[in-house]
């Protein structure tokens, strides 16, 4: 199998070395066919300087950097999956790590199973790469047994989602049951695993897919009320937009959550207007 590891990357100059180095140690000496590529969406530090000093270091890996204006991580992705060639592909942010040996463990899970879609745990560092959490998904309110019971993997997609992007890996056939990732949204995970939820088998797999990365930036972004308001927008256009793909109890629980969503929607415009 040829698998891809795509990274958007965005202003993470601190980290995309380790990134890609985690790349390299994942690989290590198994006869793996892949490709390394990266999309770096405009970065306004020193990414691009990182990026010639790892590439200046490490001559004898196959690795495309695309160096571009700004155009948002949605598109991105898309654009990464477009030029892409392999059977198999691996999504990782620019400041998250791959579990070395996972991508070994993830071909042969593959090759034994019905499914487009792998979903496995990450551990969670710091900034230091201090692991500070066994689990990611329980870090994000997660539940890992409900993940693992097939039939109540989409129950918990839908309200209580906690599956972060270095955690999951896919066939590129998924693309032609789903869909690609909604360019006008800028957050594109929970639109995409409901449709996953709802058209495709998924199968979790109790290993280590990556370290996933617990820094200021991303923090931030949870204590900043404008931009909770957008990422709630985003979540109510998902829930409505896919909420037909459901039948039953699990349109019912959609609807609650899409409900839900619109109160903290109403909740976070008037912290904004009285900030």
């Amino acid at each position: 199998m040829f698998i891809s590891f795509l990274i958007p990357s965005y202003n993470h100059c601190k980290y995309i070395s380790q990134t890609l180095d985690s790349i390299v140690d994942d690989i290590g000496t198994d006869d793996l066919i892949y490709e390394i590529i990266l999309i770096d969406d405009g970065s306004t530090d020193t990414t691009k300087d990182c990026l010639d000093v790892w590439r200046s270091s490490n001559p004898n890996i196959s690795c495309t950097i695309i160096y571009r204006e700004n155009r948002g991580l949605c598109r991105t992705l898309n654009e990464l999956v477009n030029i892409s060639s392999g059977d198999i592909l691996r999504l990782c942010a620019s400041d998250d790590k791959i579990f070395p040996g996972s991508t070994r463990k993830i071909i042969e899970t593959f090759r034994n199973e019905n499914c487009l879609v792998l979903v496995g745990d990450a551990l969670v560092i710091d900034d230091d790469n201090n692991i500070v959490n066994q689990s990611a998904i329980s870090q994000k309110g997660g539940n890992v047994s409900k993940l693992e019971n097939g039939e109540n993997f989409a129950s918990e997609v839908i309200s209580n989602w906690s599956i972060p992007g270095p955690c999951f890996c896919l066939k590129r056939k998924i693309y032609d049951v789903v869909g690609y990732y909604s360019e006008d949204l800028h957050i594109e995970d929970w639109d995409f695993f409901l449709r996953v939820a709802a058209l495709c088998e998924v199968k979790y797999c109790n290993y280590y897919f990556s370290y996933y990365r617990i820094h200021n930036s991303n923090v931030s972004i949870t204590k900043n009320s404008l931009k909770q308001k957008i990422n709630i927008r985003c979540q109510l256009i998902a829930g409505w937009r896919q909420l037909y793909l459901f039948s039953g109890y699990l349109k019912l629980k959609l609807f609650s959550e899409i409900l839900k969503l619109g109160m903290k929607f109403i909740y976070y415009s008037i912290k904004v207007i009285l900030k």
